[in-house]
């Protein structure tokens, strides 16, 4: 069951960039979009923020949150020093919806991979860190097989008769 939760969840992993370079990128960017939320987001946070995978950027973005969602945010962050220099936080003047504030979160992240995180989910502690390890795993087979499409493609263009 649990493999096939990470199987189901590697949809919503998107892979940003073709090589992953450690000095300037997180492994994983985490967008979380914010709007009328003060009852899910600090569980939301807590369970991002526990996270075993370490080298994660945060971005929420407050979508013109008429509540107090997004003080309920900075609690959490001060509750979470560790993690303080990991998160930004992006703010719409007015309300633009889901889809521009996850939008406005594509633009500045900076993973090897992105993850969309609505902001009333809660996620297992190991999430994150299976989703990479199976995302890198199945980069890897793909590399692999294009690999060997390109050397076949090569052996057949050089065994052809002129």
């Amino acid at each position: 069951l649990r493999a096939a939760k990470i199987t189901l969840l590697l949809k919503f992993f998107v892979r940003v960039g073709s090589h992953y370079n450690s000095l300037t990128m997180s492994k994983v960017s985490i967008i979380i979009p914010i709007f009328k939320v003060r009852n899910f987001i600090e569980r939301c946070v807590c369970s991002l923020f526990e996270q075993t995978l370490t080298d994660v950027e945060y971005i929420f973005v407050d979508d013109a949150s008429p509540d107090d969602s997004i003080d309920i945010l900075k609690a959490c962050i001060e509750r979470y020093p560790e993690r303080k220099g990991q998160v930004r936080i992006l703010v719409h003047e007015q309300n633009q919806g889901l889809p521009a504030a996850r939008n406005t979160g594509l633009a500045v992240a900076t993973g090897e991979y992105v993850f969309h995180c609505d902001s009333d989910d809660f996620v297992e502690k190991d999430m994150l860190e299976e989703m990479y390890r199976a995302a890198k795993a199945k980069d890897a087979a793909a590399d692999t097989t294009t690999e060997r499409a390109k050397a076949a493609a090569v052996v057949t263009a050089t065994n052809q008769l002129p």
